[in-house]
């Protein structure tokens, strides 16, 4: 949480509808293809901050048999760096409240600031006597944001994206953060070299700055997206995937994790997973329907191993640690579990925290405001009545009842229960993970033929 300063200038004209105001399509940073952010040009009078801004480049994705993609955006382009904010009319310079900064997802391949309204969150912060400032910022992603290669770490532009982010922080708080370079996969920005014909540039990089948007854009979809075969194995490291369809033995799904997820592993430790992630279906995912939703033989074996390789895990393995020092909270969206094909899938849970109206279920967007005032989720600000109706206990591997509490979202309401599932899976998969991450990682881009 930062001081909030900006919004309060005079040089901005917003949308002020009742007790809440919106600047949208502010401009917070501008940059060229592959170059890191900056402060924007001093801009004089009145600017117009009524419109969102354009959308980053967002890449091509296979299509899906329902809606799950955010988008198609009215404008695309690479000037794309503006944040929207949405604020307390009777907030002023002297208010000091805190702020809340969303970053949208999409596996580092779409997304934009428009896909959350944060309007009732505000609003609904004022009705508590909690009011809060809501901040979301876009930035770059898919090669326009993370970019790979020794070239593209020289001229200290990777993890552009990631950077756009942090700058978003550095505007609205005032502080400046540190920001580190990472070096990628050298064979990613090779074959993107080569795609564009920039072979026999002498800078490379710059040669790919030149290439016309259409052009690039072009190859860039034509590399594997986040719900193709090989999914979470992507050269733009996304975070999410469908499940593939093809996959229908169990030698052929014990071949895919290992040659896509982790291809340092032995076969004892691939036979190992494929013991504590069985074929019964039963047991996967969406978990506790039966055989519902068994699109295919391997279908909800293999969507539990990837719910857990990119979310359940990783979050277990942070917050076992984190909660050594801090205190820590964690919840489980179980609802619409049993809605086909996906159940409860990601980002389902949006609407908990970003309703489209506050007038029914409040307890998850409460918590947040709470979280945002007093860092604790079940604490009002100090002038607020607004207590959580159902208690939100602290994640902690050492309380008493011996495993740590979720708070739940079901169907039928709110409740809390115990993370004691798949606790030996995701253990062992943790330890494989700690190993792969220790070893060596390299990936080939692969650019699919038109």
């Amino acid at each position: 949480m930062f001081p909030f300063l900006i919004v309060t200038l005079p040089f901005l004209t917003g949308l002020t509808q009742g007790n809440l105001t919106k600047f949208l399509g502010v401009k917070f940073a501008e940059a060229g293809r592959f170059e890191i952010p900056r402060a924007p040009p001093e801009l004089r009078g009145v600017q117009n901050a009524k419109a969102f801004g354009p959308a980053c480049p967002q890449q091509a994705t296979t299509p899906l048999p329902f809606p799950f993609v955010s988008g198609p955006y009215p404008s695309i382009s690479e000037d794309c760096l503006t944040l929207d904010v949405y604020k307390p009319a009777a907030a002023n310079s002297h208010s000091q409240l805190p702020v809340l900064v969303w970053i949208y997802g999409g596996g580092f391949q779409d997304g934009n600031t428009r896909d959350v309204n944060a309007s009732p969150v505000v609003q609904r912060s004022i009705e508590t006597g909690e009011p809060i400032i809501v901040v979301t910022p876009n930035y770059r992603m898919s090669a326009f944001g993370f970019l790979a290669g020794k070239e593209a770490a020289a001229a200290g532009t990777t993890n552009l994206g990631l950077r756009d982010q942090i700058f978003a922080l550095e505007w609205e708080s005032g502080s400046p953060y540190s920001l580190h370079s990472i070096a990628d996969h050298q064979s990613t920005y090779d074959a993107l070299v080569a795609a564009n014909n920039c072979n026999r540039s002498k800078d490379t990089l710059n040669c790919l700055r030149q290439v016309p948007f259409e052009s690039f854009m072009a190859t860039v979809n034509h590399t594997l997206d986040i719900f193709s075969y090989r999914s979470l194995h992507l050269v733009w490291e996304p975070i999410f995937s469908w499940s593939n369809q093809n996959i229908t033995t169990d030698a052929e799904f014990l071949d895919y994790v290992h040659s896509n997820y982790l291809p340092t592993t032995t076969k004892d430790q691939i036979a190992e997973l494929g013991r504590l992630y069985p074929e019964d279906p039963t047991q996967g995912s969406p978990f506790d329907t039966g055989t519902a939703n068994e699109l295919t033989p391997e279908y909800k074996r293999l969507s539990s191993f990837q719910g857990d390789f990119a979310f359940i895990a990783p979050r277990r393995f942070l917050l076992e640690h984190a909660s050594l020092t801090q205190d820590t909270w964690s919840w489980l969206n179980k609802r619409g579990k049993d809605a086909t094909p996906l159940g409860a899938f990601h980002v389902s849970d949006a609407q908990i925290w970003f309703p489209t109206d506050t007038t029914n279920d409040t307890i998850g967007v409460d918590a947040m405001i709470n979280f945002v005032n007093t860092l604790d989720p079940n604490k009002p600000a100090e002038h607020s009545n607004t207590k959580l109706s159902t208690s939100w206990p602290k994640w902690n591997t050492r309380s008493p009842a011996g495993s740590p509490s979720l708070l739940t979202f079901t169907d039928a309401g709110i409740n809390t229960t115990a993370e004691n599932f798949r606790v030996d899976a995701i253990e062992f998969l943790n330890n494989l993970l700690l190993e792969e991450a220790m070893g060596s990682n390299s990936a080939t881009l692969i650019i699919n033929g038109s």
